[in-house]
């Protein structure tokens, strides 16, 4: 093996390594004299087949240039030991057609027949086929570039979770993908033969085409749609459109993503914050509700007062009598008026025991068949399963009838059935339903109490309206029945879920939560009529200025001595300089400075042994537990009555257990 490397004038900043195989020393000293003379080529010569096995072994080289044949074998086996990209030109002492094509189709480059003027031209003949190799490289990393594209393409297209959409630029699909079709639930086939027209639910082609003029114009645009399934639902689709060029044809290729969970996720949410805004609204009505009740309720105060002490002048036959008694009896339906306002608002004043549902429901089955239209039939379902709860039973009975004659007035005049139910509910950690009050139910037992009925159902527009006070899609009516049932069962801590449809009928479900430990038992009040004797004076405690009055002239006309206080300082002080001569306090729970249970409190800590009562429009029954077990003798309803003040004192003075009085009388 020999290497030559002749330097001349003008050398190239690289030289082509070129491997020269070729056994006869007289070519190899003409090849060596114009390739390596001339100063274009570094040349390394290999005598055999082995030498050049064992060269490019050592150095892959530019090109090579065989001899045909040779001592160990045909040059044509080089080329099992070359790497593809290496050119190789075939030398032969003779021409002949049928090796120049053997040799062609076994991949070398160019043949060359032996001769002075051939091996001249040599540099050449190398040259070019080292130029001609360089392309056929570049078109073969070409080719295999596009072919690595097409199968990216390929895999993108076919195996990609979107669906994508080939269309022309008159908007006639060309081509979609797998995905495209299966979202449909066609093949490719047939979606291509339906058109895109048969696809889209309720097509729009003016929409539709101005969508493609924008696209043409170079728009890139997203949008969503709903298109047909095979079984004939609609499901919702985001559209990403652009327009490409492929060779000099402009193709439209829209991006299609079934958006169907996101929409139901964005709905549920929707309803989560409709849900939460209904409860905040109908918290702040309540609210509203319940101030407005609690002021009405000391103006009644003071009017219900003064025609009970004038009528105690008059006998009942005189013309006076009748005429107070006619505003008596005025002022209680106004004070029941305020009682309902104060149950939408879940202040209403409350007796809790033990309630069995199943039981309260047979008691009221003849008062609810005789309340509901001729042509409904009521249907009872009561499981002995039902757990019992706590809950104010007479309260449980104006929702229960709320419920049942707004069920009748749905029926009308049409025959139809109204479905009581009650059953024990539990609820498991699935996520559960969210209440119309707007809260979230607690995993656990439930007591469910569901009026169905058969009538005209509810739009949109009446659900989100139908437990607002002063609602009401009669001609008559205070429209307070179910804003009530939703402020009683607020304050049960229970839940409300409403089903209905137009011409369907409606559903009204409540739930409360199961009894596990009694809560405090509060007695009845008591009969008996106050023992002055027990109970001689009294401290009166009320910031507003009639009510104070007509307060003071009660107690008196029942025999009592009476001091008075403004507000809660006032009442310690009075408290601190009479409080041996004070046999009992009676608070107002709503004052300012200091409202009636601080001042309770305060009297409280300096003076253990104070008798205490609390008068208030509206009480809350976990204050009412918790200031009853630190010691406050009982809570009187306003507007009070001579009678309902009475009853409440006798109980008092006669030193039974602590009491809630809720008369309404």
């Amino acid at each position: 093996m020999v290497t030559e490397n002749i330097p001349t004038a003008n050398v190239p900043l690289q030289k082509k390594h070129i491997l020269l195989v070729e056994d006869d020393p007289g070519h190899v000293e003409l090849i060596m004299r114009n390739l390596v003379g001339k100063g274009a080529f570094e040349v390394t010569l290999a005598e055999s087949l082995a030498q050049a096995h064992a060269e490019i072994a050592c150095t892959t080289p530019d090109l090579v240039l065989c001899d045909y044949r040779l001592p160990d074998g045909d040059g044509v086996e080089v080329m099992s030991i070359l790497p593809k990209m290496v050119p190789v030109v075939m030398m032969t002492s003779h021409g002949n057609e049928q090796v120049a094509v053997e040799v062609m189709k076994a991949g070398v480059i160019d043949y060359v027949v032996k001769s002075p003027e051939n091996f001249e031209a040599l540099p050449r003949i190398l040259d070019r086929a080292l130029r001609e190799s360089s392309l056929i490289q570049e078109r073969n990393r070409a080719v295999e570039a596009l072919r690595d594209s097409e199968a990216l393409y390929r895999a993108l297209f076919e195996q990609g979770g979107d669906g994508i959409m080939f269309l022309s630029t008159n908007g006639k699909i060309s081509s979609v993908n797998e995905s495209f079709a299966r979202m449909h639930g066609y093949s490719v086939e047939e979606v291509i033969a339906k058109g895109l027209d048969k696809l889209a639910a309720n097509h729009e082609p003016e929409l539709h085409f101005e969508r493609l003029r924008r696209i043409m114009a170079g728009e890139k645009i997203t949008f969503e749609v709903e298109h047909y399934h095979r079984d004939g639902h609609t499901f919702p689709l985001e559209v990403l459109t652009s327009l490409i060029n492929i060779g000099n044809k402009q193709i439209l290729l829209a991006f299609h993503r079934d958006i169907s969970e996101r929409r139901e996720a964005e709905t549920q949410q929707q309803n989560i914050e409709r849900q939460l805004q209904q409860a905040q609204r109908l918290e702040s009505l309540g609210l509203l509700a319940g101030g407005i009740a609690h002021d009405f309720n000391n103006l009644l105060m003071v009017i219900l007062g003064h025609v009970e002490l004038l009528r105690n002048h008059f006998i009942p036959e005189s013309p006076e009598f009748v005429n107070l008694d006619k505003i008596e009896k005025t002022g209680r339906r106004a004070a029941d008026l305020c009682s309902q306002m104060l149950s939408y608002a879940g202040k209403g004043s409350t007796f809790k025991e033990q309630v069995n549902l199943v039981s309260l429901v047979r008691e009221m089955s003849d008062l609810l068949e005789s309340s509901i239209s001729k042509k409904a039939k009521l249907e009872l379902d009561l499981s002995a399963k039902t757990p019992s709860i706590f809950a104010d039973s007479s309260q449980l009975r104006q929702v229960l009838m709320n419920l049942i004659i707004n069920a009748s007035e749905a029926i009308g005049e049409k025959p139809g059935e109204i479905r009581i139910e009650t059953d024990l509910l539990t609820v498991t950690k699935e996520p559960p339903p969210r209440s119309y009050l707007g809260k979230q139910l607690t995993t656990g037992e439930y007591a469910r109490l569901s009026v169905t009925d058969s009538g005209c159902g509810m739009n949109k527009a009446t659900r989100e309206k139908i437990f607002d006070p002063f609602f009401t899609t009669k001609f008559t009516g205070r429209g307070l029945g179910m804003s009530a049932v939703l402020g009683i069962v607020g304050s049960h801590q229970g839940h409300i879920l409403l089903d209905s449809r137009p011409e369907v009928g409606t559903k009204f479900t409540l739930l409360f939560p199961r009894c596990s430990d009694p809560l405090l038992h509060v007695a009845e009040p008591d009969q008996r009529v106050p023992d002055p004797h027990n109970c001689t004076n009294v401290l009166l405690v009320e910031d507003e200025e009639m009510v104070r009055n007509v307060g003071k002239a009660m107690l008196e006309e029942l025999g009592f001595s009476v001091m008075t206080a403004v507000d809660g300082y006032e009442a310690v002080e009075c408290y601190s300089e009479f409080k041996e001569s004070i046999d009992l306090v009676i608070l107002d729970m709503a004052m300012p400075r200091m409202n009636g249970v601080e001042t309770f409190r305060e009297l409280q800590k300096r003076y253990p042994d104070v008798r205490a009562i609390m008068a208030s429009g509206f009480t809350k029954d976990d204050v009412a537990a918790e200031l009853l077990e630190e010691g406050l003798l009982g809570f009187i309803q306003k507007p009070y009555s001579l009678d309902g003040l009475q009853r409440m004192l006798a109980s008092i003075c006669q030193n039974m257990p602590p009491v809630i009085d809720s008369q309404k009388s």
